[in-house]
């Protein structure tokens, strides 16, 4: 067996794992990716990715590409709710109700609460993926930047932590070979199948509250589609015993089933779509659902009998609701779903993974260059688990929501027992009648509820660090909209960097911009000479810690304009008095000083002494 020393391993070759490749290489760290399968996913699986995503892979020089294929902002613009997509009964093709969505209407009463705000608080608008196409595009931007050591095909076997090292071993499915590695660090990206349990992590939560049939199809549905729908939720009544996939114990009771466009055409001219079947149902075992079964549902539920269907792909998840109840050991560090597993509603899972590779791959790049000591490792938990906890609450809260939706109808539960009673409510609600008005004004009233959903903007840049690697100043924390919309951009330490437009000469960048992608950090302070002062401090705190610290200094006179005023309204500091904010590599705030002084300098320079020992600050 051959033996490898390497820095990182990196476990699972999913979105999460060949991002935190991706930016390892980027920040110049030696490091192996091993992934068990073959190739990337076959499946669509999710495809939503947020704005705080889109500023993630910017900075590491992917996004450009990957929203090049991507769904376009104004094709994105709307969740529908409607009873079919096609059909000739008055009680077909009805639309219940539009809710905009992730801040890409720019249509309607809407336009000012989210379109202008979500322009307002980042220089990125988000797009939609399938992640069997984003997948291949991430694993070749990964082997671009580090040739032959994204090795899919080879299977960890076994690993042990030890106190200096993590050993792992591999087995190439090609050869047969076995590989010994010896890595300081592992992210465990491996969706929480093997390192998480091994480990003996538990998982807190709620497991399988029911079962999605997911399909992959072709299908041409130009004639029934309207461009700027994302998705369409389907309701009808529960009936069909004969084709009903055995559904049994339903969280609903309507019968709810969603379409997403998957491309790679965009808007009613895609020719591929994601079709999950009988939301919040126990089910018959995926084996046992024939492509008769399958497509037969499909054409009684959108209501087109003739529509020529092909079944690219089958399958069968549980919705659950978990988060590991530890991050990580001293070595070791679970991401993505290996530490937080929940419900796609919210498109919280795989852009909080992305999350979790941002904020341990800086620090993982400190540790092993020696510039920061390695105890800066033990904050990963302390900030990353906060968030893993509330997203996992959140998608399980939007998912549910969807009952009071299900209620607002008025449907009886019972199937087919109550299905003459269920069909009367249905052609009430859709009727001319002020009983059929005052039905609709209910049922559009609940679903203006799960804007928690389709407009959790907070939830999507918000996140804040409570305690970790940064210096608290004492301020009053920002207030938390507890419906998950109204995000507050503040430099408060713990936060992420608020976005604001700077010019520079004749064009314009964000904030964001400021660091670049190979661990850099930014000091942004203004033009005044106590400002000025701040150029000698981040000079001898280069020399002493090989690290890059950008200052960029924001006044008139200076390499950078505040032109919109939107940095000065944000950044908690005193005009002119060489106020300054530390911004980490992962575009969170370390330190803020509302005024140039020695404390603030004898601050900053404990937090990056190579003797300090990070603690919960």
């Amino acid at each position: 067996m051959s033996e490898i020393r390497v820095p990182v391993i990196v476990v699972g070759g999913g979105g999460c794992g060949l991002v935190s490749s991706t930016m390892l290489s980027n920040m110049g760290i030696e490091h192996v990716l091993v992934e068990a399968h073959t190739g990337t996913s076959h499946l669509p699986k999710a495809s939503y990715l947020n704005q705080r995503t889109a500023e993630i892979l910017d900075q590491h020089g992917l996004w450009k590409r990957i929203a090049s294929v991507g769904c376009p902002p104004e094709l994105m613009k709307n969740y529908r709710f409607i009873t079919s997509l096609g059909g000739d009964d008055p009680c077909d093709a009805f639309v219940i109700d539009t809710l905009p969505c992730y801040g890409c209407n720019n249509d309607g009463p809407e336009v000012d609460t989210n379109f202008l705000t979500y322009q307002r608080d980042s220089p990125c608008r988000p797009c939609n993926l399938p992640q069997i196409v984003l997948e291949p595009i991430l694993k070749e931007e990964a082997e671009q930047r580090n040739p032959g050591k994204i090795l899919f095909n080879h299977r960890m076997v076994a690993f042990k932590e030890y106190e200096d090292y993590v050993v792992v071993e591999v087995i190439n499915g090609a050869t047969g070979d076995r590989i010994k590695y010896l890595a300081d660090y592992m992210i465990a990206a491996d969706g929480g199948k093997t390192v998480g349990p091994s480990l003996g992590i538990s998982y807190a939560g709620e497991r399988n509250l029911a079962d999605t049939t997911s399909l992959h199809i072709k299908a041409d549905l130009s004639n029934y589609w309207t461009d700027g729908d994302l998705m369409c939720w389907i309701v009808g009544v529960q009936d069909e015993d004969d084709i009903s996939m055995g559904s049994t114990n339903s969280l609903f009771s309507a019968e709810w089933s969603t379409i997403v466009m998957n491309g790679p055409t965009w808007g009613k001219k895609s020719e591929e779509w994601a079709f999950h079947l009988g939301q919040g149902k126990k089910q018959l075992p995926v084996e046992l659902l024939t492509e008769d079964i399958l497509k037969a549902n499909i054409r009684r539920i959108t209501k087109i009998p003739d529509l020529d269907i092909e079944i690219l792909k089958i399958s069968r998840w549980q919705i659950d609701g978990v988060h590991a109840t530890q991050f990580q050991t001293k070595r070791i560090f679970l991401a993505g779903d290996a530490a937080h597993r929940h419900p796609p509603i919210t498109g919280l899972g795989l852009n909080t993974a992305i999350g979790d590779a941002h904020n341990i791959t800086w620090k993982l790049a400190a540790a092993v260059k020696g510039s920061l000591p390695p105890s800066l490792l033990q904050t990963y938990e302390m900030e990353r688990m906060v968030v893993g906890k509330r997203v996992v609450d959140w998608a399980l809260f939007a998912f549910m929501n969807i009952r009071a939706i299900d209620t607002a109808f008025g449907f009886l539960p019972g199937g087919k027992d109550v299905l003459p009673t269920n069909r009367k409510i249905l052609q009430q609600l859709v009727s001319n009648t002020f009983s059929g008005e005052t039905r609709r004004a209910a049922i559009r009233y609940a679903v203006k509820s799960q804007r928690v959903e389709t407009a959790a903007h907070d939830l999507e840049i918000g996140s804040i660090y409570p305690t970790g690697a940064f210096v608290p100043d004492g301020s009053k924390s920002t207030p938390v909209d507890p419906r998950g919309f109204l995000y507050t951009p503040t430099a408060r330490p713990g936060h992420r960097l608020p976005h604001a437009w700077l010019e520079q000469g004749s064009s314009r960048i964000s904030t964001h911009h400021l660091l670049g992608n190979q661990g850099g950090w930014a000091l942004i302070t203004d033009g005044s000479d106590a400002g000025r002062q701040w150029i000698d401090v981040v000079t001898k705190l280069e020399k002493q810690h090989g690290l890059r610290i950008k200052v960029a200094r924001v006044d008139k006179g200076c390499d950078f304009l505040d032109v919109d005023g939107q940095w000065m309204e944000t950044a908690g500091v005193k005009p002119s008095k060489g106020g300054a904010v530390l911004v980490r590599p992962d575009a969170y705030v370390a330190l803020r000083a509302p005024e140039y002084s020695a404390e603030k300098v004898a601050q900053l320079e404990r937090f990056f002494s190579i003797t300090q020992e990070f603690r919960v600050q």
